[in-house]
């Protein structure tokens, strides 16, 4: 599992693949 920072999680495209 990758790290994301804090403004790729807020970002909805970007949540999909933090939570992967």
């Amino acid at each position: 599992m990758e790290t994301c920072n804090l403004a790729e999680i807020l970002s909805t495209d970007n949540q999909q693949l933090c939570l992967r």
